[in-house]
């Protein structure tokens, strides 16, 4: 698994003017759509599934 440290582009009123896409990646079953789900949701960004 590899850790990727970032400056967060959002602030407490909403997402900046900067643009990040969030790429969650790993096997079948490991809780990627949870935790992107629950990423998405601290941060009050859109949560956008691929499998959609």
């Amino acid at each position: 698994m590899e850790s990727i440290t970032t400056t967060p582009s959002y602030t407490s009123s909403g997402p900046s003017a900067h643009k990040h896409i969030w790429l969650i990646t790993g096997p079948a079953g490991c809780g990627k759509s949870t935790v992107a789900s629950h990423l998405a949701s601290a941060l009050h960004l859109p949560f956008l599934e691929g499998d959609d």
